[in-house]
């Protein structure tokens, strides 16, 4: 584009077309988010509409998103073709397609969807939502394709580019060193077709949970025995899965991957359900395991958190049995004190009836006491002889 495109570009009106005002808001929040600018918002809605949503709506099946993912593929196929023959220039035809193929894969393209919070902006059918389709990987994946179709349609080659750049090809380090990212089928198919000269067949063994949230046990045979099972919210997901522990059978790929498919699942569950004050990260962004406990450095080794803890319950403690002992020591000088208020108080009556105040440590004799040292005086007084 020359400068003057680029200048009577930026200077257009955004078109809303057909959209309503309330979906308008929500789509502008999504080009905010993704960092594009896209003039036409009805493009970019009809990139997120699935066919589920047209056959419902009784709309034509070319207004979906399928045309746009078949060219938004395309279009990521060529960014990605070309930055990986500028940065690899040594590298052979083999293993620069490799690449590619992961980079524009289904599991990478859903999870960079899913991280961009595209299922919340995907019009479905009630049926398709209720059943998961906004957290499925194809429906994700082709989603993105059909952005970038969107971008590319209404801005041209070079904003799709920098939207594939900050997406995609910024990640591509990490895409390439996390074994979850790979394609495991591919990997034991092309081992299976080299050494045995067979394809690896998947079968399904069983599925449970709730229809909206299935999860798909699937089994891997090569030449008739069973090399390994997988699991997953979806099929493809479990087939992935069950070629994994395959290679790991075939010792393939180490033992040390760390993409485990429970986890995995966990951590999508999490990303879409409100978190309850219990399993919620903390500031530092811990999130909790999949048993709910939070993971600690060394086992056995109380966290930081912990440790406050026990500190301020010790605190706690320790005040409060400075408090008591304080209890006591005023309790038993109150009882010291008692006697001699009470002698105290006995002076000041005798005083202000008149008498002698007695001493405080003398007691007055009981009834019992001075009748029989009254008999003793009678005994010892002689009684007078009457003349």
């Amino acid at each position: 584009m020359t400068r003057i495109q680029n200048l009577f570009g930026r200077l257009r009106v955004i078109d809303k077309g057909r959209v309503e005002s309330r979906r308008a808001n929500e789509l502008l929040a999504l080009c905010r988010s993704l960092g594009v600018r896209i003039h036409s918002l009805e493009l970019l809605n009809q990139a997120l509409m699935h066919r589920s949503y047209v056959y419902e709506m009784e709309m034509s099946r070319a207004q979906s998103n399928e045309r746009m993912e078949f060219l938004g593929d395309a279009i990521l196929g060529l960014l990605v073709n070309e930055h990986l023959y500028a940065t690899y220039a040594s590298r052979q035809e083999g293993r620069l397609t490799k690449i590619k193929s992961l980079l524009v894969s289904e599991t990478v393209l859903s999870r960079r969807a899913e991280e961009l919070a595209f299922g919340d902006y995907i019009l479905l059918s009630e049926n398709e939502r209720l059943s998961g389709g906004a957290r499925r990987s194809s429906i994700l994946a082709d989603a993105f394709e059909a952005v970038i179709a969107a971008i590319y349609i209404d801005a041209g080659l070079d904003a799709a580019r920098r939207f594939v750049e900050n997406h995609i090809l910024a990640r591509m380090d990490e895409f390439l060193e996390v074994d979850e990212y790979r394609n495991y089928k591919s990997m034991i198919q092309e081992h299976a077709q080299k050494t045995m000269g067979v394809r690896p067949r998947y079968r399904v063994v069983s599925a449970t949970g709730p229809e909206h949230e299935r999860t798909f046990y699937v089994e891997l045979r090569l030449g008739g025995r069973a090399l390994g099972r997988g699991e997953g919210l979806n099929k493809k997901v479990a087939e992935q899965m069950a070629a994994r522990n395959a290679l790991r059978k075939l010792k393939l790929i180490s033992e040390n991957d760390s993409s485990d498919s429970r986890s995995s699942a966990a951590r999508r569950r999490r990303q879409r359900k409100p978190l309850s004050g219990k399993s919620r990260p903390s500031a530092e962004g811990s999130a909790m395991s999949p048993r709910g406990r939070t993971p600690s450095s060394k086992a056995g080794k109380p966290s930081s958190d912990q440790r406050a803890s026990n500190q301020r319950t010790s605190d706690q403690r320790a005040s409060n049995q400075r408090t008591s002992n304080q209890r006591t020591s005023n309790q038993r000088t109150s009882n010291q004190r008692a006697p001699d208020q009470r002698a105290r108080d006995a002076s000041d009556r005798e005083l202000r009836s008149g008498g002698a105040a007695p001493s405080p440590d003398r007691r007055e004799p009981s009834l019992s006491t001075r009748r029989s040292s009254s008999r003793r005086r009678r005994r010892r007084t002689p009684r007078k002889e009457t003349p």
